[in-house]
């Protein structure tokens, strides 16, 4: 299922950049976005988010390229537009493990806690044995 709405929002950003103006970056941008495509499709969830974390980066590099040189907010739109519809996908991708960690519910997080105190407390109730 994630992979098919991954598949819809991608197709939907190469339909918004078809007629864009990319300039040279075109060509990268959309091998980029088909290539994030098909390795969608084909059920590799890793490529697909490399492919889309690279096109995401690249339209960013160009927007701010674009803004710097004075391009019209009409020809900005598309690019801006194109950069939200990926954004959601780049930030899933490259949660850390503290964030992982916060997002699970309040019990598993207490037993998680728990586990590495509970084995502290054993090794310093052995250590303490031992040394007596």
């Amino acid at each position: 299922m994630r992979n098919r709405k991954r598949e819809q929002r991608l197709i939907r950003v190469i339909t918004l950049l078809d007629g864009a103006e990319l300039g040279h970056d075109r060509e990268r941008i959309m091998d980029l976005l088909h290539s994030a495509r098909r390795a969608c499709r084909e059920g590799d969830a890793d490529a697909a988010c490399q492919f889309s974390s690279n096109a995401l980066r690249s339209l960013t590099a160009l927007s701010g390229r674009l803004q710097a040189s004075g391009t019209a907010a009409e020809t900005l739109a598309p690019l801006a537009t194109a950069v939200e519809l990926l954004l959601p996908e780049d930030m899933t991708q490259e949660r850390s493990l503290p964030a992982m960690f916060m997002a699970e519910p309040l019990t598993w997080r207490l037993v998680m806690l728990c586990i590495p105190l509970f084995s502290a407390g054993v090794i310093a109730g052995l250590w303490r044995l031992l040394n007596t």
